[in-house]
């Protein structure tokens, strides 16, 4: 079992500042991962040496406290690999106090694996807050500082034109003299034929709009025929 790494999704890995995160995440890392194997090798020799007292059938007493350093070594090593200051913290004062007792009780054996232990699980404190730190300070593995020197110099959005209002028909000069010079009047006809039959091209709104204003040949009572042409 290793600890988990967290993917560093670096947008500038030039960037002097990036650089050093990520070395300082590394070195964090590799203490973390010192610590967890400490762990998982006090772990193993105390499981050995529980299951030679559980088979011998002697001091149960004891039984039970290597049964606890057993399980201690294990969870918090597991904690150490979750990044968990507290557990670097309970583990190492725990480990100190164990050699620390032995070695008044005139235990001296193995001591320089246990003061390699020591200096390994001291490493997981240092690395688990140095990481905690270092991730606090970033965002998805990428420095503050970097990250807001990134959003400065991303090119800003082009802003978006407001829409062109629709532009009024133009009346022909005929249709204007129709209606006595007013242009405004030439404008409204031709706006109520684009509201009234929308999608048609300019020369038909101004056709139409000239064959409304000029007077028929036909008989006077007979029908209009606007509204058919006008379909």
């Amino acid at each position: 079992m290793t600890p988990p790494t967290i993917i560093d999704r670096s947008q500038n890995t030039y960037d002097p500042l990036q650089l050093q995160h990520q070395e300082e995440l590394a070195i964090a890392r590799r203490q973390i991962k010192n610590a967890f194997q400490a762990c998982m090798f006090i772990g193993g020799m105390t499981t050995i040496l529980w299951l030679a007292f559980v088979l011998s059938g002697k001091e149960p007493g004891w039984s039970l406290l290597l049964f606890f350093n057993v399980v201690l070594s294990f969870g918090m090593g597991y904690g150490i690999s979750r990044y968990n200051q507290t557990c670097a913290k309970i583990m190492f004062g725990y480990f100190l106090l164990d050699k620390i007792v032995q070695v008044c009780m005139g235990q001296f054996a193995g001591i320089v694996v246990a003061a390699i232990l020591v200096k390994y699980l001291w490493d997981g404190i240092i690395g688990t807050d140095s990481y905690n730190y270092l991730m606090s300070q970033s965002e998805y593995g990428i420095p503050v500082a970097v990250a807001t020197t990134l959003d400065r110099t991303r090119s800003p959005e082009p802003p978006t034109a407001p829409p062109t209002p629709s532009q009024p028909l133009n009346p022909t000069p005929e249709l204007l003299a129709l209606c006595g010079g007013d242009r405004s009047q030439a404008q409204w006809l031709l706006s109520q034929l684009k509201i009234k039959h929308p999608g048609r091209s300019p020369e038909w709104y101004d056709r139409q709009a000239i064959e409304q204003l000029t007077p028929h040949a036909s008989d006077p009572l007979d029908p209009p025929e606007n509204d058919e042409k006008l379909s």
